[in-house]
Order: structure tokens, then C-alpha cells, then sequence
């Protein structure tokens, strides 16, 4: 299955408001607390918000085990689900590509219609490496739209610009470190091809 059109440029139209990447609450031992997450989360869909990244970085997405990440996807699509909002989830995923994918369709499972793929965290990754391991993951969840999450200003405006062309479910950006002309390099269309946030 692919990404429906329609689909594809609801999700893009969400991009443009209000995402919110909640904290992961740890108890004093350092595990997860999930009760006080759930709550966080329903207070987030409460409030309108509408779309929920578990496992971003403010989530503490690399101080989690790959099964607390699933669990925090998980807890964020029931939370939801018991308010019956129609907040959309954006579950951060990354890692290796295999990883990646499998964390990518856990997330599906329960509910997400869009992934963000933290760039890979190789000091030395050449831009060739960086598109391809985009495009792996993008390809293997073909029914998800995904978010690039970019943190490298090695990264251009023409890099980014090929995902969508390699990858079609690619839709969207987020940068913690966009520069203006970085984001000027990115195509725009009448339609655009992508969401940026900066």
C-alpha cells in the first residue's frame, strides 16, 4: 500500500500547526514513567495540540531502549485513542535502518500515520550514506508519511530536496539547526512538496 494523496497532503496540512515533542517522565531509578507520560500526553490532546511526537529528543529518544521507545509510542496512541482525538501521532524512530523500519511499522500498528527519522548519529556519515539511509526506511513504510529531523548543518537544502523525489512518502522537516539559506534550497511548488519547520 502507498501513501494516498490525499492522505499524503492532509498530513502536510497538520505539519503546519502546533507539534509538540512531550517529555519522557523518569522515575529516580531512570525508568520510564508511564502513568505520569499518559497523562502528559491526554493533557497535550486536551489542549488541542495537534500532532504528538513521542520518542523526539526532548523525549530522551537515545536514553531509551528500543522497547521503551515502542512502549512510549504505544502509551501515546492509547492516550489519544481513550480521549478519541484526532491528534495525529509523528513517532520519532532512528537508529539503524533495520531498527528504524521495525520501530516504523510498530508505530503504524498502533495508529501513527507519520515517522520522524532522527539522522543518523555516525560523526563521519557522507551525504550520499545520509540520503540513502532516509530513503531505506521511507521506502520500507511506503503507507507513512515521513519527517527528515535534521541536526547537521553539513546537510543542504539539496539533500533534502532529494528525499521526496527517491522516497515519496517524505513530506516534512524539522531542523534544530536550519539555516535561512538551507531552507531557502528546498523546492517549493504551488503545492509543497514538503512541511518545514524551523
Amino acid at each position: 500500500m502507498n501513501l494516498a494523496p490525499d492522505t499524503a497532503q492532509t498530513l502536510r496540512t497538520v505539519l503546519a500547526t502546533a507539534v509538540a515533542v512531550p517529555v519522557t517522565p523518569l522515575h529516580a531509578d531512570g525508568t520510564p514513567d508511564w502513568d505520569t507520560y499518559a497523562r502528559l500526553i491526554g493533557r497535550l490532546a486536551d489542549a488541542g495540540i495537534t500532532v504528538i511526537t513521542p520518542n523526539g529528543n526532548t523525549g530522551e529518544f537515545y536514553a531509551l531502549s528500543h522497547a521503551e521507545a515502542r512502549q512510549a509510542a504505544q502509551a501515546a496512541a492509547e492516550a489519544i485513542r481513550s480521549r478519541q482525538d484526532d491528534a495525529e501521532l509523528l513517532v520519532g524512530v532512528g537508529h539503524d535502518i533495520a531498527t528504524a523500519t521495525e520501530a516504523s511499522r510498530h508505530a503504524g500498528e498502533h495508529g501513527a500515520r507519520m515517522v520522524m527519522i532522527h539522522q543518523p548519529v555516525h560523526p563521519y556519515v557522507s551525504p550520499q550514506g545520509w540520503i540513502d539511509y532516509h530513503v531505506a526506511i521511507a521506502s520500507a513504510v511506503p503507507d507513512l508519511g515521513v519527517v527528515l529531523y535534521i541536526r547537521d548543518e553539513r546537510r543542504t537544502g539539496a539533500q533534502i530536496a532529494e528525499q521526496p523525489d527517491r522516497a515519496p512518502p517524505v513530506g516534512g522537516v524539522t531542523s534544530a539547526v536550519c539555516t535561512i539559506s538551507t531552507a531557502a534550497a528546498l523546492p517549493l511548488a504551488p503545492e509543497p512538496a514538503m512541511a518545514r519547520t524551523l
